[in-house]
């Protein structure tokens, strides 16, 4: 006979997050985690389909109690690639942005695209010891590199000012 020496009770939350990994914590295109303290579930999901599938069908909060958990799918950038009309969209009227251009080179596999920003230094405060008013002086392509996960995509300043 098993004496308990300590009765652990699991939050509601926790709970919910447990359910979830039952449910698809066995799916190979689907990685779950969450973030305790900030009280988000992530489905991190390798098929853009099922990713758009489950966005519909799994609320993007669930309330337990006085504690609300958001819940978020997210499609996996991993082998994926993004044309140039994907940036043309995304920058619709954006005056950092000029263009982008996909090619298909006849010694690659891959398709690549080109995405072309704006001829223009961009500052902003970024805690840079060196600078006299701790600014970052960089360009857009720099920025591009640091922020966008987009495989066959290569970043550029145009040559001109548009």
């Amino acid at each position: 006979m098993t004496k308990f020496t300590e009765l652990n009770l699991s939050s509601p939350w926790e709970i919910f997050y447990r359910e979830i990994t039952a449910m698809f914590g066995q799916d190979p295109q689907i990685t779950i985690d969450i973030d305790r303290e900030k009280k988000i579930v992530k489905l991190l999901v390798d098929n853009p389909k099922k990713a758009e599938a489950l966005a519909k069908i799994l609320p993007a909060t669930k309330q337990l109690g006085n504690i609300t958990i958001t819940i978020l799918v997210v499609p996996s950038n991993k082998n994926q690639f993004y044309n140039s009309t994907v940036f043309d969209d995304a920058f619709e009227g954006n005056p950092a942005y000029s263009f982008a251009e996909t090619i298909k080179l006849e010694d690659t596999s891959n398709p690549m695209t080109f995405v072309v920003f704006k001829k223009e230094v961009v500052q902003f405060f970024g805690d840079n010891p060196f600078a006299s008013h701790g600014q970052i002086s960089t360009l857009y392509e720099n920025i591009a590199e640091d922020v966008f996960d987009a495989n066959f995509c290569f970043y550029s300043t145009d040559t001109e000012n548009k």
